[in-house]
């Protein structure tokens, strides 16, 4: 079975610099790339352990 590049999903990562800031990490599903804030369906949520 032959695959298009269009066929693999995509991931982007940060590094936060400070986990202080900050009691929940989410993953979502964007639909494109041209959002500068997330708008996709949420598929995973935890609370930082700090």
């Amino acid at each position: 079975m032959r695959r298009e590049a269009s066929d693999f999903l995509r991931a982007v990562y940060y590094t936060l610099d400070s986990v202080n800031d900050y009691d929940t990490v989410a993953i979502t599903l964007e639909p494109d790339a041209t959002g500068d804030q997330p708008r996709g369906t949420m598929i995973l949520a935890a609370k930082i352990k700090g």
